[in-house]
């Protein structure tokens, strides 16, 4: 995979009102891997979704974020990954 520059990175809106970059997927030569950034505003979602054939780990920089992991909601906040 070749070196890839956030400032080269296609950006759109992943949910409404939720703007994604698109660091790191199959256009850039991953087989299983997407990397993205999102920055999602108090109150925003992102629905419940899965990804079958792509593996995805979601850092928080900043902030909270409640996930649903199977029938647990779980918080992290900065660095916590999951």
């Amino acid at each position: 995979m070749p070196i890839l520059y956030r400032a080269n990175a296609k950006t759109e809106e992943g949910y409404p009102g939720i703007p994604r970059t698109i660091l790191v997927d199959a256009s850039h030569g991953a087989e299983s891997l997407w990397v993205g950034h999102l920055e999602i505003e108090p109150g925003a979602r992102v629905t419940t979704h899965i990804h079958p054939d792509t593996e995805e780990a979601m850092v928080i920089v900043e902030g909270t974020l409640e996930a649903v992991l199977g029938d647990e909601v779980v918080t992290l906040g900065p660095w916590d990954t999951s």
